[in-house]
């Protein structure tokens, strides 16, 4: 996934807890990959721009520097 362009990898929980500041009503109780999903969605990251896996979530690195931001 790396030579995909897709060099930031986290973990669910760790996305979760790193990026629920932006959008803390996403990030509520139930599944870690369905708030993933929800929170993605609420953000309007582009389907193209992350890959969400079985444990891990996939984003392009322009995706992360703006959600830093």
């Amino acid at each position: 996934m790396c030579r995909e362009s897709y060099p930031a990898r986290y973990q669910h929980m760790e996305f979760i807890g790193t990026f629920s500041c932006i959008c803390p009503q996403a990030a509520g109780g139930g599944d870690p990959r369905n708030q993933c999903v929800a929170m993605v969605n609420q953000m309007k990251i582009d389907p193209k721009q992350y890959r969400l896996g079985k444990t891990m979530i996939l984003l392009k690195r322009e995706v992360v520097d703006n959600m830093e931001r």
